[in-house]
Order: C-alpha cells, then sequence, then structure tokens
C-alpha cells in the first residue's frame, strides 16, 4: 500500500515540474528568443492618435487634436498596449481605458482594440501601416460604438510617435 501511494504521489509531483516547465518555456522562453532574433521595425512607446482624412491613396491628413494616447509595449512581432480615449466622436472629453493586442509584421500593424473597464463598452480593430521614418502609424480602424451597438463605424487614423 505505501508503494501505492508514493507512486501516486510520485506521478502528481512530476506532472506539477513538466506544467511549470512547459509554462516557463511557453512564457518565459519563447518571447525571450522572439526579442532576440527580431529584426523588425520597433513600434514600442507613446503615440498621439488623432482622426484623419484619406484624401488620395495614402495621403492622411489629420482632422483633429489629439483623441487618444496609445501605449505600445512589443516583443517580436507581438504587440499589446493600452489606448487612453480622450475625446468622443463629438468632440467632448472623456476618459476611456482600451486594451490593445495584436501583430506588427513587416510595417504592419494589426490589432484589437477592447475596452478594459467594466463599465465600458466598445470594441474595435485597426489595421495600420508604419510610414514617415517610422514616425507615423496610418491607417483604418473598425468599431462598434459604446453608445450605439447596432452600427459597425469605420474611419482613417494617424497615431504619432511622442
Amino acid at each position: 500500500m505505501d508503494n501505492f501511494i508514493l507512486s501516486i504521489v510520485t506521478g502528481i509531483v512530476t506532472f506539477v515540474i513538466i506544467q511549470c516547465m512547459v509554462v516557463s518555456f511557453k512564457n518565459i522562453f519563447i518571447p525571450w528568443y522572439q526579442t532576440i532574433t527580431y529584426r523588425g521595425k520597433n513600434i514600442d512607446g507613446k503615440w498621439d492618435g488623432y482622426k484623419a482624412t484619406n484624401t488620395i491613396g495614402t495621403n492622411y491628413v489629420q482632422d483633429s487634436d489629439s483623441e487618444s494616447t496609445i501605449i505600445i509595449n512589443q516583443r517580436g512581432n507581438k504587440v499589446t498596449g493600452e489606448l487612453i480615449l480622450t475625446k468622443q466622436m463629438d468632440g467632448t472629453s472623456c476618459r476611456k481605458l482600451f486594451k490593445i493586442l495584436g501583430f506588427f509584421i513587416d510595417t504592419v500593424l494589426v490589432a484589437d482594440v477592447i475596452a478594459k473597464e467594466d463599465n465600458t463598452m466598445g470594441m474595435g480593430s485597426v489595421v495600420m501601416k508604419l510610414a514617415e521614418e517610422g514616425k507615423k502609424l496610418k491607417g483604418k480602424q473598425t468599431y462598434i460604438s459604446s453608445f450605439d451597438w447596432v452600427n459597425i463605424y469605420s474611419r482613417d487614423l494617424i497615431w504619432v510617435r511622442k
């Protein structure tokens, strides 16, 4: 009976050790290795977000004062971060937090923007291209407004590196 109990305990301890090693490998070693071997552009840092007008092709023109502050953390091609919305579409001031989850491959950012606070609604996606020697990200945002869950909106954006 002692051998039976000892083998069960040993099996459980072995399972826990292997799981800890797998989680460590996935969450520590792989991101570290990706950061070391990544040779692409870096968009880490703070950005100011502006509504824009896309006139011809990729000629984006800023339409407004800054509407948001974006904080991007990049590890390899994986992007996480925060978007702090400071101005609503109608121009009124606000403060809403959104989390950013996505990928930056070559010069293109593809990310989801999801409300971070429990009392805030709204979500969307951005597809943006790095431009002007890495000083701006220009592209489109598709989103569902926290005020209107029936319609899906799209608009042009410019993010300018601080």
